[in-house]
């Protein structure tokens, strides 16, 4: 659980521990309440890219970016140089 999530709930306990909106529990947190408006979403989609470009950088700590795309692309990731 990241620090942000951890702030978040202890939002949510002081909101419905008061029954107060969400700009007095974030006065009593100390967070900004812009943080409470958009819920960060995980990037579930590219792990499995992830996981290959650690298994093969393992392998060639040295290649850097280029040819790790490179070899990315020989293998059938079809993938802009820029995600790598």
């Amino acid at each position: 659980m990241n620090p942000s999530e951890k702030k978040s709930r202890c939002l949510d306990a002081q909101r419905a521990a008061r029954r107060i909106r969400a700009a007095g529990a974030c006065r009593i947190t100390g967070q900004h309440r812009s943080t409470q408006r958009h819920k960060p979403r995980g990037h579930d989609r590219d792990d499995g890219l992830r996981e290959c470009l650690r298994t093969l950088l393992r392998e060639h700590p040295r290649w850097g970016y280029r040819r790790a795309w490179a070899h990315l692309r020989e293998e059938g990731w079809l993938i802009n140089h820029k995600k790598i």
